[in-house]
Parts: C-alpha cells; structure tokens; sequence
C-alpha cells in the first residue's frame, strides 16, 4: 500500500480519522504517516527523512503562514522562509505527488485588515511560484473554504495549549479538500458525458409541454458548456420523438447549451444502456470513459445494470439542490488548464464520424487511405508537446502497450535527459487535424532498441499510423546498427486492440516475460513494417477497438466471466461512492457526525463500567467520547487507559473550556485522570468561587454601610 504521509507547520494528527473516512469513501488506498512536528525544512532536506524516502506515494505539506512568521521583521522574514522554502521543495526532482495545502490565518490575523491581504497576496505569490512544477500540486485556504465552508474554523484554547489550531469540523473539511484534489490527480479522466433531456436539461417534458412550456435548468446547462470548453464529449440520450428535442434546440436560444455542443445523439425508444453502448462504438471510446446524467432513478438503475462501467448519476429532483450537487461532483474536477486539443475535440470527433462514412463506401484499407489523403509527420517530442504527451499517458488505454501514466514533471525530464527518448505523431487528412495522436518513449541498449511506451489515440486507429510509428522506431535501431526493437507488452481488461495489433505483426517474436510478454522484432523487419502492411488486402482495419455493443448490452452482462463480474460490481458500486460524496457527504458538520458514530468499544478495563448519572458528568462522558472515539467512559475510567494521549487531552480541555468550564487550566487538567475526579474539582472550585464570591459581596456591603454612616454623621455635624 502506497503512503501518504503529512507534514505540518503545526499538530496535524487530529487529521488522521476525517482522513482515513474520505479515502475510503473515495476509493483510495492509502496508509497515513505524519512527519515530525513543524519540520518541513527537514523533511525536504534530510535524504533519510519520510519524505524524502516516500517516492511511490503522496506527500501532504499543511503549511499555515504565521507559524513561519517571526514578531520582528515579520512581513520581510516571512517572505524570504516562504522563498527558502519553494527552493527546498523544487531543488531536488522528487517522484512522488506532492500536495501543498495553505491552511487558513488564525482569526486574530484575518480581524487585521493589513495582515489579512498580506497573507492573500503571499498566497498568490507562493501558488503561482509553483505552477512550473506539475507534480507539485497547490490547494490554497480559499478553494478549502469555499468547497467545505465551516462556520467555526479556529480553536484558539487548543492552538494555544497543544499547536492545534483548528476545530475538528475544519479538520473534516481540510482531509476532504486533500482526497478529493487526489482523487482527481489518480483516476483516469472521462471523456463523455451523456445528457438526458427531459427534467434533467429542462424542467418539463417537450413532446407535451411543448417547446415553450419547458423551463432550463440555466446551472447545470452552463455546467455543461464549461465542460465543453475544457475538451468533454457532450452527448444526449432520450427516451423521446427526436424532432420534439432538437426544435427544443433550435427554438429555444435562451439556452446556454446549443446543438453545435454535442458530438452524437440517441433520441429514441430504446434502453438507455443500449444507446450508450452504441455512442461508445460510434465514438470508438470505451464505456468507462463515460458518465450518464439522468433525473430518473429507473433509467440510472438500468445503465448502472446493463452498462456497469459507465460513471451513472442521478440528478436532484429539487432544481435548487443541482448548483450544490454539481459542485461535489468529484469526477468533474480536472487538475492544469484545457489544452488546445481539449478545446478542439468535439470538432475533431465530428470529423472523424465524415472519416467513417468514407471508410463505409471503399472496399479495403488502401483505397480509404487513399480517399483520406492522409499525413503523418513523426518526430521527436518538443517543449510545446510535452503536456500533451502526459496526457495522453493518463487517458490512452486502448491502443497502449504498457499503460503507464506519466506526469508532466515526468515527460519534461525525459525531455531534458538522454536516457529515455520520446518519438510523437503528428496525423491530417482532408477533413481537418487530428493533432498529436501518437507517441513512443523508448531506451536503447547493447543490441536493442527497447519500448517503454507505445500508444495511439483511439480516433486514428486504423489509418496505418501504428505501423508508421513502430516502421520509424525500426529505421531508429537501423541507424544505430541495434539488432531488435523489443515491444515490451502488459495485458489489461482494455487494451485488447493493441494485442490484436501485436498478434497480427509479430506473433512470430513473442516471448513470456517476467512483467507480461516481449515482442522481439527484428530491426530490419520492424523498418519495413508499413511498406508490408500497405501489400496487404484487407477489408477491415488491423487495430480498430472492439464495438462496445457488438453482442448487445443485456447479452455481453449475461456472459461475463466471474472476473468481468467483479470489475462490474466495483465499476457499479464507484457510481454510488460519487453519488453518496455529491449528496451525503457534502458538509463538513455531517460528515464529522458520521465520524462521530464511528466510535469503537470501550477496552477491557480492571474496573467495571460506571455510568455517568449527573448533568455535568454525562456532558464531560461526551466530550471524552467525542475525542477519543470510544462508544462508553465510565466514572472511573482513566483518561490514558481508554487511548488518550497529550494530543487528545489538548482537545478535550478545548472543549471543556468553550463549552461547559471556563475557567478550567489545562494543568489541573493532567491531574485529573477520570471523570469522577474532574467533576469532585470543578465543583469544589464552584464552591471556592461561591465562597470567595459571598466574602467579597459581604465586605462591600460592609463599606456601602460604613460611608452611609459617615455621611449621616457629617449631616449632623452641619
């Protein structure tokens, strides 16, 4: 299990349960460690620290800025700590993700107007200083607040006692923003969304209410332009007349989304998951790269049934829950701005569907490739593909040899070394630019010319490009006088067209290895690839991805190996973890309840149980349970027996200070190991107060009568 492990310029470990619940509900594996106390400088400069030794998992640096902050010169020696600091985390290529959260200011320094923008601007400062480094990724106090908003953030008992400086609600919502930023940074993106129409675009039904008897959802609609405009396939599919949803479409201009949004559409009566299944086969893109949005919970029953890789969501009844739901949709979130070939996608998938029709009316390869008056340009990487190519890392999955993900930071060092070199494929044709749809890193040896990655956008599949791509690696090892080119290949449940690829040009050189199979091509052979592939006859194009319907939706679900089984039921059930987070789980303050009934039995204890019975002694009972997670505390149970530490003792007196006992000081707190003794000493201490507190009222109504007296006497002296 890979680690994350957590630095902090303050206590942090109360962190450790509201985070342990989000990577659970989010899916992740992960085992928590924390650094040593506010030594963040350490950690990032000693080779032996945890973080430095933690290069295959997350590294969560929870910076607040006053705690770098001296009395003296504070703006000047905060910023040049801040600057030390940058240079720390960036002098040293590290492999693993790095989350840098920007805890928010006490409220001391948020009620100093001057403190309070100082500290924004820093922040905006620090953020964009990193924005070079791609595997370093920054999440500021704001984007914190304005996802998991808490009314009460600070806790100025604990941070002046114990360095704990926020209150568990905030804590909740800190590990929520983190998960979720990682959540996006993990998972493979999706490409499609598919858009049901009625009560889920609008409110109303077209075909009775009529073009102007329905209502926009204006939110979720702009919702959706936005994710048009950061490269998603926006598509519709609706139980409905389709002349009665496209007049909607083009009569209603008041609407965000226009036709022009939207790659393809099933507008029929046909089930849902059938529709998907066969926009998967036109788009040539695998199901799990799709999330359907329906208001209907028989139709999201039925996708989630029949088509368990597609990401189903079912949206709000209520119109005024959809801006709330959408904003706690975590597979939305993305990480980095759109790229151009994100902006362009839906024009170059349109394009494709013309390229099909050509395909459709000629009778083999050559004679469409011909029709297409296709160019392929092959070259090395530049600075300007270098974010492309990780993407295409993280989204190919079809057509790519090995599926491995690479960062940015990871391309740009191949970039700039000579061990790794990285080959990428430019691809046009008559009907527009496909862009850069293939690459190749690759390593050479004594004798051979060895792949590490080979991969192929799936819209250019079936235009010989793969055999270009691997015929210009042949002519690579030729001029090196490299005796192979060695395809290093590791199946998965979605690669099948590049293995059919492999089959189909050298089944002849494969070979069992230890990580998968190994594809010995001979140099020669390779160079030669495409002028051998284009003396071929063939009708069908070698590579082109399995239909996603081929068999039907409801026949491929009935004959499912006991494998595919399981891959479905964890497919399906990650449709209802993102559900439950976008609807369940959104506030910070239930989510901490939830964490509060998370609580575990009480130990073993010599003493027997003895319950609380007065009102004090069950609120303070409460307080015990709360910190220490424990479902009973006895009278007798002593606080270090039941799991507390200083830490957990820190914030109990926290809470007994601001909720039940004022004027508690935190060191009679440490001689009072159990409820019965705290209560006996708070209320001798009341009794004390009571006393000293009839003492004084006593001795000043004793004065009060005296000057009375005094006065009276001077009255009758006059």
């Amino acid at each position: 299990m890979d680690q994350l492990v957590i630095a902090a310029t303050f206590t942090a470990e109360p962190i450790e349960k509201p985070l342990k619940f989000w990577l659970n509900e989010a899916g992740i594996p992960q085992e928590i460690k924390f650094a040593p106390y506010n030594q963040l400088f350490q950690q990032l400069l000693d080779p032996t620290s945890l973080i430095s030794q933690n290069q295959s998992g997350v590294n969560v640096f929870l910076l607040r800025f006053e705690d770098l902050m001296k009395e003296s010169e504070e703006n000047d020696h905060l910023s040049k700590t801040l600057d030390e600091f940058v240079e720390a985390l960036t002098q040293t290529e590290r492999q693993a993700l790095t989350l840098l959260c920007l805890c928010p200011a006490s409220t001391q320094i948020v009620a100093d107007k001057n403190k309070a923008e100082r500290f924004s601007l820093l922040e905006e400062q620090f953020a964009s200083q990193l924005e070079p480094f791609p595997n370093i990724v920054v999440i500021t106090s704001s984007s914190v607040k304005n996802m998991y908003p808490v009314e009460t953030y600070y806790d100025a008992f604990a941070d002046h006692s114990g360095h704990v400086p926020y209150t568990a609600h905030f804590f909740t919502a800190l590990s929520a923003a983190i998960v979720r930023k990682l959540s996006a940074i993990q998972r493979s993106p999706y490409k499609v969304i598919v858009l049901d129409c009625d009560q889920t675009l609008w409110q109303g039904i077209c075909g009775e209410d009529g073009v102007d008897g329905i209502t926009p959802h204006q939110k979720l609609q702009e919702f959706m332009v936005a994710q048009y405009q950061a490269g998603m396939l926006l598509c519709l599919c609706s139980k409905n007349s389709e002349e009665d949803v496209l007049e909607v479409f083009r009569k209603r201009t008041d609407m965000p989304l226009r036709l022009e949004h939207f790659v393809a559409w099933k507008i029929n009566w046909e089930p849902k998951s059938q529709n998907i299944s066969q926009l998967a086969q036109e788009l040539q893109l695998g199901l799990d790269s799709f999330i359907f949005l329906d208001d209907n919970p028989i139709e999201c029953a039925e996708v989630r049934a029949n088509c368990p890789e597609v990401l189903t969501l079912q949206l709000p009844k209520e119109a005024e829950e959809i801006d709330l739901f959408l904003a706690h949709l975590w597979p939305f979130d993305r990480i980095g701005s759109a790229t151009a070939e994100d902006q362009n996608r839906t024009q170059k998938y349109r394009e494709n569907v013309e390229r099909e029709k050509v395909r459709s009316q000629t009778s083999n390869l050559n004679d469409f490739l011909d029709k297409l008056e296709l160019k392929v340009a092959i070259e090395p990487m530049d600075a300007r593909q270098i974010q492309r190519v990780s993407q295409m890392t993280q989204r190919t999955n079809q057509f790519n040899f090995t599926t491995k993900r690479y960062s940015e930071a990871e391309i740009q060092q191949i970039y700039h070394t000579t061990t790794k070199e990285c080959i990428v494929a430019d691809v046009s044709d008559r009907f527009g630019d496909y862009g850069l749809v293939g690459a190749a890193i690759f390593t050479t040896n004594i004798n051979a010319l060895e792949i590490d990655t080979f991969l192929l956008s799936c819209r250019a599949l079936g235009r010989r490009v793969e055999e270009r791509l691997l015929s210009r690696l042949g002519e690579i090892a030729t001029e090196r006088n490299l005796e192979y080119v060695d395809i290093f290949f590791r199946p998965t449940k979605r690669n099948e067209p590049a293995s059919n690829f492999l089959t189909h040009i050298a089944e002849q050189f494969k070979e069992e290895s230890a990580s998968g199979l190994l594809y010995r091509i001979p140099s020669d052979y390779a160079k030669n690839l495409l002028q051998m592939s284009e003396a071929e006859t063939t009708q069908n194009i070698a590579g082109t991805p399995k239909s996603a319907s081929d068999n039907g939706a409801s026949d491929a679900k009935n004959q499912r190996e006991p494998e595919q089984h399981n891959a479905d039921q964890e497919a399906s059930s990650k449709s209802e973890r993102f559900q439950r987070i976008a609807t369940e789980l959104r506030d910070p303050v239930h989510v901490q309840q939830l964490l509060q009934a998370q609580v575990g039995q009480r130990p073993d204890l010599a003493q027997s149980y003895v319950a609380p019975h007065s009102e004090t002694e069950t609120a303070i009972a409460k307080i015990w349970q709360e910190v220490l997670y424990v479902d009973h505390v006895g009278l007798n149970d002593r606080f270090t027996d039941l799991g507390g530490g200083s830490l957990q003792l820190v914030q109990v007196y926290s809470k007994l200070k601001s909720t039940l006992y004022p004027e508690l000081g935190i060191m009679s707190l440490f001689n009072l190991p159990t409820i019965s003794a705290l209560t006996e000493y708070m209320h001798q201490e009341d009794s004390t107060v009571a006393t000293k507190t009839q003492i004084r009222n006593r001795a000043k109504r004793q004065q009060q009568a005296m000057a009375r007296r005094k006065q009276s006497r001077k009255k009758v002296v006059r």
